[in-house]
């Protein structure tokens, strides 16, 4: 199975973890270090368009990235963003 990020095709060494419906990976500008994007593996433009299982799973896996973060960075906080929309700074259509 290969992975999009929109119409963006990504290599398979670029996903640091995934679960049945969703996948993260390095931000390749990122804003601080360890910034991830964490998304389904669907590809939808909104957070409107999620199913309740895939809004689930996202949020599972961004728990599961948070721990690794604070462990790996000695980070004692973590700032969770979703940009949902042109207006809201999205560049993708993909949440």
């Amino acid at each position: 199975l290969g992975y999009k990020f929109g119409h963006i095709s990504l290599p398979k060494n670029q996903i640091i973890a995934h679960s049945s419906l969703s996948y993260a990976m390095v931000n390749l500008k990122p804003i601080t270090p360890g910034h991830l994007l964490v998304m389904p593996k669907r590809i939808v433009p909104r957070v409107s368009g999620l199913t309740p299982d895939e809004l689930g799973d996202i949020w599972f896996l961004a728990q599961q990235m948070s721990i690794v973060l604070e462990q790996r960075h000695s980070a004692k906080s973590i700032t969770f963003a979703i940009q949902d929309g042109m207006d809201a700074g999205q560049t993708i259509d993909h949440v």
